[in-house]
């Protein structure tokens, strides 16, 4: 295929690979080292999406906590701090955020339009390594 210019256009690859191995993986290490806080939900969407998710406690409360995978090379932590203020703090509080985020590059802080904020942190997901089984996960 060749762009208007002349020159060669590089092929478009969809990333399709298939069903969501990480969620087994993961529900087998939280049954190998008995961990039963985790409660499993499938979303039964197009990524094969399956949320495990968990109340934290924090002082008088507890922080919602989910770890989401699919069948992308990424897994998600997600977890729901409260929300957002109203009124004159809201502008503070959202310049917080900002540089926050301008300052870790994995770890995003978002409000939802329900005003609900959350924290998200990114990972990347690579198989255990032939070579090095003991220290690749």
């Amino acid at each position: 295929m060749k762009s208007r210019t002349g020159g060669a256009m590089a092929k478009v690859i969809n990333f399709n690979p298939g069903k969501n191995v990480k969620a087994g993986i993961f529900e087998k290490y939280m049954k190998d080292n008995d961990l039963n806080f985790f409660q499993r939900r499938d979303t039964h969407d197009e990524k094969d999406s399956v949320a495990f998710i968990t109340a934290i406690p924090a002082g008088s409360h507890r922080l919602v906590a989910a770890v989401i995978t699919d069948n992308s090379m990424y897994t998600l932590l997600r977890i729901h701090l409260g929300v957002a203020p109203a009124g004159p703090a809201r502008k503070t509080f959202i310049r917080f955020l900002e540089q926050l985020n301008a300052a870790h590059s994995i770890f995003k802080y978002s409000i939802a339009e329900d005003d609900n904020t959350f924290l998200d942190i990114c990972l990347l997901y690579t198989s255990p390594s032939p070579r090095d089984t003991e220290r690749s996960r």
